[in-house]
């Protein structure tokens, strides 16, 4: 059964600043998450990868995605 997969990835700096930052559970193993990063570069799922985007803009971006057909999965 074919579904749609949305995959919003920010860039790996600004996961490892976020992870950094965390007032509890700080993750500043920066080998770990580039690890952890890399899984979710595999597949064939394509990600929207925008740092800069507001919420209003990555919702266009997802729903013309949607409509599209970019992120079936068959």
């Amino acid at each position: 059964m074919p579904f749609d997969f949305v995959l919003l990835r920010p860039s790996l700096q600004v996961c490892i600043e976020r992870a950094a930052s965390r007032k509890e559970g700080a993750i500043t193993d920066n080998a770990m998450l580039k690890n952890f990063y890399a899984h979710f570069e595999e597949g064939t799922v394509e990600p929207i990868c925008d740092d800069n985007a507001d919420p209003a803009s990555l919702a266009r971006q997802v729903a013309d995605g949607l409509t599209n057909g970019r992120f079936r999965i068959p």
